[in-house]
This record gives structure tokens, sequence and C-alpha cells, in this order.
């Protein structure tokens, strides 16, 4: 029994990268596939329904064309058809994301306050040592048991 377990754990550890690198591909397809469907619909929900109909229509074409795998055929098409708009739209979307939102992001959070080294806690100011780099009060539980368990049992009286 312990032969039998140690080659089905090596199996699995010797087919897990073959596995996942499988599964991302066919994940990213899926996703590229549902998001251009999601696009399409939403297009047409909005009176925009030239895509979908040609994307429609060519299913139909193809399912007339062959009429024994006529759902198969059809489902394909208008799979494919999604996924080619999927695709569009990341493409389009992946360069003005990086070139137009994102600088603009990065500018607009550049007018945002930075953390101060100095911070009010219930009126108490914190010294500026405990605070550390990210702005984390090192000191926090000081300023609970002082406050805010008192604060606490005040109001449960």
């Amino acid at each position: 029994m312990g032969a039998f377990l140690r080659s089905i754990g090596k199996g699995l550890v010797t087919g897990m990268p073959y596995f996942l690198k499988v599964l991302g591909i066919v994940g990213t397809a899926a996703m590229i596939w549902v998001g251009g469907g999601i696009i399409v619909h939403g297009l047409e929900a909005y009176g925009i329904s030239g895509l979908a109909h040609l994307i429609h229509d060519a299913g139909e074409a193809t399912a007339h064309a062959v009429p024994v795998l006529a759902s198969v055929l059809r489902w394909i098409v208008e799979a494919a058809g999604a996924g080619i708009v999927g695709i569009v739209v990341g493409l389009i979307a992946i360069p003005v994301t990086g070139y137009a939102v994102s600088p603009i992001w990065r500018y607009l959070k550049s007018l945002l306050p930075r953390r101060r080294k100095e911070a009010l806690a219930d009126g108490k100011k914190i010294k500026p040592e405990s605070v550390d780099e990210q702005g984390v009060i090192s000191s926090l539980m000081e300023c609970v048991t002082d406050d805010v368990i008192p604060t606490m049992s005040r109001s449960l009286l």
C-alpha cells in the first residue's frame, strides 16, 4: 500500500506543473471569451446590436452549411466571435490603461497629502518615533487601554 501511495504522490508532484499550465491557458481563454460575450450582450442591451447580429448570423450560416453538426458549429462560431471581441477589447484596453489611466491615477495620487509622522488618537498626540514608515502606530495598545476600554465600560453601565 505504501508503494502505491508513493507512486500517486510522485505522479501528482510530477504532473502538477503541466496541469497548472494547461489550467492557466484554459482559464485565460475562458475569461477572454466570457468578457467578449459580456461586451457583445452589453452593447446589444444599449441598442448597439450590429456586432451581436453579425456574430449570430455567422453562427447561423455555419449551422446551415453543415446541418449534421448545426448546434455544435453554431456554438463554436458564436463563442469564437465573442472571444475575438474579448481579444480586441483587451488589446485596446491594455495600452489605454498603461499610457492614460495609470499616469493620470499616479498624478492624482501625488496631489494627496502624504502620511504625517505625527498622528492624533482621541485628542492625544502620539510621539513621532512610535509611528513607523507606513504610518502604523506601534503604541496603539497604549491608546486603547487608556481611552477606549474606560469609555466602553462607561457605556455598558
